[in-house]
């Protein structure tokens, strides 16, 4: 009967804390810096594409509810694959602890702590993210966003000027201004085949042709064309 009683004394002891029970502290230093700075501060610092910077503990601050919120549903860092089917070179992706750590700092008025502990801020590369690129194509007249207005669809024919096949490693696109693209498709076609499309409406680019880069290699009067992602 002692045996039975101190075992069940045992199993009550694990499963019900102490009263007072509390989450340890949750510092900017320590814990969220380091968080924001490997997986935000990419594109969230001056001259990126982000809306705001998240480089300071005030810059956090100021934001603070907003991270926990956009970062607990998952919509930050913008990463679409679901998890658990492959793994991903790169992935932005936090974890679930990461999750809770800004929440639970969130909760505890987000303090600082001590700001010597603070990790040294990432260095990045300005210009070309990839490196030197073996082919720039640049677009010869830019093409004027209006301040205001739905989104706008456009389609730019670059020549390559390439004279031989090539492979495509990588793409990168930097448009002067960031904050005004949302997104980029890139596919390649027959050489002079958007000829006709071209600056119909007195604009660099047309509109039309939905999907182009997605399903170009289905339409032969663009041959030999296909897309080369996004």
């Amino acid at each position: 009967m002692r045996t039975r009683l101190f075992a069940l004394a045992l199993v009550a002891t694990a499963w019900f804390p102490r009263a007072g029970f509390a989450q340890a502290r949750v510092t900017f230093s320590d814990t969220i810096a380091p968080i924001v700075y490997a997986n935000c501060v990419t594109c969230h610092r001056p001259g990126e594409a982000a809306p705001f910077p998240l480089i300071s503990y005030e810059d956090v601050k100021k934001r603070g509810e907003l991270v926990a919120t956009v970062t607990r549903s998952r919509y930050m860092p913008p990463w679409h694959a679901a998890h658990g089917y492959g793994e991903f070179a790169d992935e932005r992706r936090l974890t679930d602890a990461q999750v809770t750590a800004i929440g639970e700092w969130v909760k505890q008025g987000m303090p600082q702590g001590n700001p010597a502990r603070m990790p040294a801020l990432p260095r990045f590369t300005d210009g070309w993210h990839l490196g030197t690129p073996d082919l720039v194509l640049e677009m010869p007249v830019a093409f004027t966003v209006p301040a205001s207005g739905p989104d706008i669809y456009r389609n730019f024919a670059i020549p390559t000027g390439l004279t031989e096949e090539k492979f495509v490693r990588a793409v990168e696109f930097r448009p002067t201004a960031r904050k005004a693209v949302h997104h980029t498709l890139f596919a390649y076609v027959r050489s002079g085949a958007m000829r006709d499309f071209e600056g119909k409406d007195g604009k660099p680019g047309f509109v039309g042709l939905n999907g182009l880069g997605l399903g170009l290699g289905i339409q032969p009067n663009f041959a030999p064309s296909g897309g080369l992602g996004g």
